[in-house]
């Protein structure tokens, strides 16, 4: 594909970003994060910044970055994701909330275990308020904050939001 098309072929990028995401999902993080980083250099020289095929290789980026434990250069991404979507989307836009989430896992996974609880908290109230209970991105949310929640030993929190996520996998209806 490299030989067949030109370096600044956006198909090119997406072929490399998506052959990432199978390396990655294979273990082999190192040459994902390699074609991650061609791709994204590729992408800055066709596009501004703020362009949507350069957000979603950076996001990629990014969590390629976290699963190296590089979660500085991980967070800096994320951050700058956020705020360019902050700046450009509506309040409480589900594309803003998805960056917010996955900025609160790193938090996580680095073990600010406060940052991510709230962060986490924020995303669902926001995502809460503009998709269904049964959106999978809610239910992701409910079930992320509850691993924080448990992580950071409020059992009683983390039962309260896991019960109602699976209430709603399960049909049930809540008061």
């Amino acid at each position: 594909l490299e030989r067949a098309l030109p370096p600044t072929d956006v198909n090119l990028q997406t072929a490399r970003t998506n052959l990432a995401l199978i390396l990655k999902s294979d273990g082999d993080v190192a040459a994902a994060r390699g074609l991650e980083e061609r791709a994204l250099a590729a992408l800055r020289s066709m596009f501004p910044e703020d362009h949507p095929e350069i957000e979603a290789a950076k996001s990629g980026l990014a969590v390629t970055l976290s699963r190296q434990g590089e979660f500085d250069a991980a967070r800096t991404m994320f951050e700058q994701l956020l705020a360019s979507r902050e700046a450009t989307l509506p309040a409480r836009h589900h594309d803003v909330e998805i960056v917010r989430g996955e900025l609160a896992l790193l938090f996580a996974l680095d073990g600010d275990l406060d940052t991510a609880a709230a962060l986490e908290k924020q995303v669902l109230e926001s995502l809460e308020s503009t998709l269904p209970d049964s959106h999978g991105d809610v239910i992701t949310a409910r079930l992320n904050l509850a691993e924080t929640l448990r992580e950071q030993r409020d059992f009683a929190g983390a039962a309260a939001v896991a019960e109602r996520a699976l209430a709603v996998l399960d049909g049930v209806e809540w008061e």
